[in-house]
């Protein structure tokens, strides 16, 4: 029902604006293809021609991060652009390069639970009467 009432308001800002369905998802595409600061640029000037400055409206027009569209309205405004901080926090180092020791650790303990277990099954095997050729080293 609700989604109902968000398309039909949709619809008719759509048609109030003067804008097609075609032209909308050309936007939307156009701007899924763009990223960081030239995204909000964009997004600001979508939202200032035909949102009159609205977040609000943008988001319920485009589908558009309503506070997206905002920081991209505030840079604009300010002519400041905020950088974003991805590429500090991309391609984190593994926590084994960071702590080998412990790394070191949990692997001899891995590996001698495995020997254990192994040695559990020839124990018992053998007591059963039976050969496994197979699980000895």
């Amino acid at each position: 029902m609700e989604h109902d009432c968000r398309m039909k308001a949709m619809h008719s800002d759509t048609h109030q604006l003067g804008l097609r369905e075609s032209h909308r998802e050309d936007w939307k595409l156009a701007a899924s293809k763009m990223t960081g600061a030239q995204r909000r640029a964009f997004h600001a000037e979508m939202t200032i021609k035909y949102c009159d400055g609205s977040a609000r409206q943008a988001e319920t027009l485009f589908g558009w991060n309503r506070h997206t569209v905002e920081l991209g309205l505030n840079e604009k405004r300010t002519g400041l652009i905020c950088e974003d901080a991805h590429e500090f926090y991309a391609g984190n180092i593994q926590w084994e390069d960071r702590y080998p020791e412990v790394a070191d650790a949990l692997w001899q303990l891995a590996q001698d639970h495995s020997q254990s277990i192994e040695q559990r099954i020839l124990r018992r095997t053998s007591s059963e009467g039976l050969v496994l050729s197979a699980c000895i080293p």
